[in-house]
């Protein structure tokens, strides 16, 4: 365990509430930065488009994004693959990426500038992704999108039942979630999510009211009884009957 998980986990909940809340004010604008509100506009505009003019927009960016692998990426830059053929191009493999991440970091950054994330391992083994500060807001900002479709505009009240380490893993009693009021999360810990505490987690989203309800579908699937706006799963395959007791649990569609 690192050192700073065992202090956290050491503090009382009111505590590990502020320690929460501090981080999330420390990484607010990483995350919701310049490059995340200019994205989401281009994406709600995108979506006027017609289908010829799109399909010309992603040519143009799949040619410049292929011309940029060629030139900034060792990996590519070494095998030389053509840049007006994207089907000559090979699939890449997860583990070649795994055997060898230092030939896929484009020469234009530094290790030391990237942030670092890793895959859940749900397909085998975690994977090392590193990403620059406007990637991640990008991303961030397809994820917004993603809501809106449901209804659920930017920096709505969300519940998140994911592997967020915000409870220590020896607690035996709730509360098993922490408040963030700077993106006005819930924060619940899905590692105890058992039949027994699936009560309490009902009673936090009653006495929250969030918005919207996003985590793993096999979390998701356990649970129910309360009416968010929209259902969000995610970091595993939404299987067909899980859906459709996601949806009848807790009302409106499920998005994937």
């Amino acid at each position: 365990m690192k050192r700073g998980k065992g202090i956290y986990d050491s503090l009382p909940v009111w505590a590990q509430t502020v320690a929460v809340n501090l981080a999330s004010a420390r990484n607010f604008q990483a995350k919701y930065g310049g490059a995340f509100r200019g994205w989401l506009e281009d994406l709600a505009h995108n979506e006027r488009k017609s289908r010829d003019e799109a399909l010309r927009q992603q040519q143009v960016a799949t040619r410049h994004l292929l011309e940029y692998a060629l030139e900034h990426v060792p990996y590519y830059r070494e095998h030389g693959f053509p840049p007006d053929d994207l089907s000559a191009w090979p699939i890449l493999e997860k583990a070649t990426v795994a055997a060898q991440p230092e030939k896929f970091l484009s020469d234009e950054f530094s290790p030391r500038d990237l942030m670092e994330l890793h895959t859940s391992g749900t397909t085998g083994t975690p994977l090392a992704v590193r990403f620059s500060k406007a990637c991640h807001q990008i991303e961030m900002a397809f994820r917004w999108r993603h809501r809106a479709w449901a209804g659920v505009p930017f920096l709505s009240r969300g519940a998140y039942v994911s592997g967020h380490p915000v409870v220590p893993a020896t607690q035996a009693h709730p509360p098993f979630w922490r408040w963030d009021r700077y993106e006005k999360r819930l924060l619940c810990s899905s590692y105890h999510l058992t039949s027994d505490n699936v009560p309490a987690y009902i009673e936090a989203f009653q006495r929250y009211r969030p918005d919207f309800i996003h985590g793993y579908p096999s979390s998701l699937y356990l649970l129910g009884g309360y009416k968010p706006k929209a259902v969000f799963t995610a970091s595993e395959t939404l299987l067909d009957f899980q859906r459709a007791t996601i949806e009848r649990g807790f009302g409106p569609k499920a998005f994937n």
